[in-house]
């Protein structure tokens, strides 16, 4: 009678301890699930309201620059005969405002340079024809250098040198320069941002990217 007592205490003690394992485990196992989905629905929010600031930065950041283009734009005069004296005041106007070169821009799409070296478009057609429309555009390009710029046209009719008249004027400011501005606390963040440029006239069969892409 006694040993029976004995193991039917002793069954139940082992039923007892597998139950609470099973049922401890199974807790463990649903929290570990429920932090897991917390922890990656935080960090989605998180990032895309990062995204949502560098976004309305980036955005700022042009806007400004694009308004000491049209500062300079207003510098122009009516008629729009520029002297070399106006070229010089612009020159010198742009280089006060950190601009890396000035120039004016025809309909064919030919820089006439006021300031800082020659410039070029990375992707002229789609800048062209939007100047030529009217419209302000930021796009990339290089210097004679091979320099990355970010160039900011503003539409501005004036008289070239050699002949011809433009439809905008442009300005350059290095990528370097933007990248500092959208950078984070270098020193400790591990998030990093890149402009991605929009591919118009190859949408589907562009190279996969090995580092940051370009803007437009």
């Amino acid at each position: 009678m006694k040993n029976r007592d004995t193991r039917f205490l002793l069954c139940s003690l082992i039923l007892l301890v597998i139950f609470c394992t099973l049922t401890f485990s199974f807790f463990t196992v649903q929290i570990n699930t429920y932090n897991a989905d917390t922890i990656s629905e935080v960090g989605t929010l998180y990032m895309s309201g990062l995204n949502e600031r560098i976004t309305m930065h980036f955005g700022t950041t042009i806007d400004y620059r694009m308004s000491h283009v049209e500062a300079l734009v207003d510098l122009l005069p009516e008629d729009g005969e520029t002297d070399a004296s106006l070229r010089s005041q612009l020159a010198y106007n742009a280089e006060a405002r950190g601009f890396a070169a000035l120039a004016f821009y025809s309909a064919d799409g030919q820089f006439d340079t006021l300031y800082g070296s020659p410039l070029k478009v990375t992707d002229p057609e789609p800048f062209r024809k939007s100047l030529n429309a009217g419209e302000k555009k930021v796009a990339v390009g290089s210097d004679s250098q091979g320099a990355e710029l970010v160039l900011m046209g503003i539409p501005a009719q004036s008289s070239m040198a050699g002949g011809g008249e433009s439809v905008a004027l442009v300005a350059a400011i290095p990528v370097e320069t933007i990248k500092n501005i959208m950078a984070l606390d270098e020193d400790n963040s591990l998030v990093y941002s890149h402009i991605i440029r929009k591919e118009e006239d190859h949408p589907t069969s562009y190279p996969k990217p090995t580092g940051p892409p370009p803007l437009r």
